[in-house]
């Protein structure tokens, strides 16, 4: 009779989605101890609703993930997003960026948001080469039936990221060979938001140039 009354790892996890609804992160964090403390192993709804009230938490984060591969869970793009958004947040962008490249060798199918979350901390840390890597799998051409690119197409957000990148390196010529790959590609919705991303580059002033007579 008290075993049909325990709680089940299912009461512990709508008890960790409840904190979560109302981002209780301490109290979220002691229902998760407590699941331990019974021998019950978190599985992925667990981890699915400790990631929803990580945010700001990088380090938390983080260290939500190592946790969860250490239980065997087997982690989601919703898992790296959390953590890497929150990385992004906080100016961790190596970090970010290892996460994603983690996502990436373990065949996890990211989206274009996750994508772009991946795009946001190579412009945070000015990470050009890293941008226009992941632009250029974004940009691949796709062949009907063909499955060996799993990169999402890009979208203006992608291609205004990429370019904040190699503005906060300088890299102008780099930019202007972004945009023109990205018209040659066709990359969807730029029409006339194509002059908005150009101008997110602050192209600097030419240089002035002086010639003797």
């Amino acid at each position: 009779r008290q075993d049909a009354l325990a709680p089940d790892l299912v009461c512990y996890n709508v008890a960790i989605g409840a904190c979560a609804r109302v981002a209780q992160w301490a109290e979220a964090s002691g229902v998760l101890g407590a699941l331990r403390r019974i021998r019950l192993r978190p599985d992925a709804a667990s981890y699915a609703a400790m990631a929803g009230i990580a945010q700001g938490r990088w380090a938390s984060a983080v260290a939500l993930l190592e946790e969860a591969q250490c239980d065997g869970v087997v982690l989601s793009k919703e898992h790296y997003s959390t953590a890497i958004g929150a990385c992004t947040e906080a100016e961790q962008w190596r970090l970010a960026l290892g996460l994603f490249g983690q996502a990436r060798a373990a065949r996890v199918a990211m989206d274009v948001l996750a994508f772009n979350m991946a795009l946001g901390a190579s412009d945070v840390g000015a990470s050009w080469e890293d941008a226009l890597a992941m632009l250029s799998e974004m940009m691949l051409p796709r062949v009907a039936g063909d499955t060996r690119h799993d990169a999402p197409r890009a979208d203006v957000v992608s291609l205004n990221t990429a370019l904040g990148a190699c503005r906060r390196a300088r890299q102008w010529s780099r930019a202007v060979a972004l945009l023109s790959l990205a018209l040659g590609r066709g990359v969807p919705a730029l029409g006339g938001a194509l002059l908005a991303a150009a101008s997110a580059v602050q192209w600097p002033a030419p240089d002035v140039v002086t010639f003797n007579s």
